[in-house]
């Protein structure tokens, strides 16, 4: 065996791809999870569906064209991970392959429909005033506590709390109208 597939299960994979599969892996890997639960059902099942899929990912991810939709090529390798994993578990499911299926069909539908709401929340954000904008990442990112926020800024927590509404108030309406302005194109 070669030091470089020691290091590099994948084989040919150079090292700046597997950088770039880990950084999308880690952008993307709680939506795949996401997928894969709404499959199977449970957390246990869905974190060993996830692990064979991630494994599964790496081997195959010189056959992944950058630049494509990572998540739907993820999800394509979870639903076959998916359907080995009800083969082997036949007794946890209630329900053939038609239904899961189905299923499949409607979880990959509801998460390309939350990677459009991420992205038009993204664009949302660069929209606010950078007080607000500061206030979001503050507290949604960094995961700065509302009291901790207050004595930041010198405000009440009511206050926090009413900037914070206002604020997530916006976000929304600039969402519904960037998707319904898409829907009329």
């Amino acid at each position: 065996m070669t030091q470089d597939k020691q290091h590099n299960p994948a084989g040919s994979i150079p090292q700046e791809g597997m950088a770039e599969f880990v950084r999308l892996l880690t952008a993307n890997q709680s939506q795949i999870y996401a997928y894969i639960m709404s499959l199977v059902g449970n957390c246990a099942d869905a974190d060993d569906v996830l692990q064979e899929t991630t494994a599964m990912m790496w081997e195959k991810f010189s056959e992944f064209k950058p630049g494509t939709d990572f998540i739907s090529w993820g999800g394509a390798i979870a639903y076959y991970k998916v359907r080995e994993f009800r083969r082997s578990h036949r007794e946890k499911f209630h329900f053939d392959d038609e239904v899961l299926d189905i299923l499949s069909r409607d979880a990959r539908h509801e998460l390309r429909d939350a990677n459009t709401y991420l992205s038009k929340l993204h664009d949302c954000m660069k929209k606010l005033k950078a007080s607000d904008y500061q206030l979001v990442r503050l507290r949604y990112f960094s995961g700065v506590s509302i009291n901790e926020l207050s004595q930041r800024f010198n405000k009440t927590v009511r206050t926090v709390y009413y900037q914070i509404a206002k604020i997530h108030g916006l976000l929304m309406r600039c969402i519904e109208r960037s998707v319904s302005s898409e829907d009329r194109v």
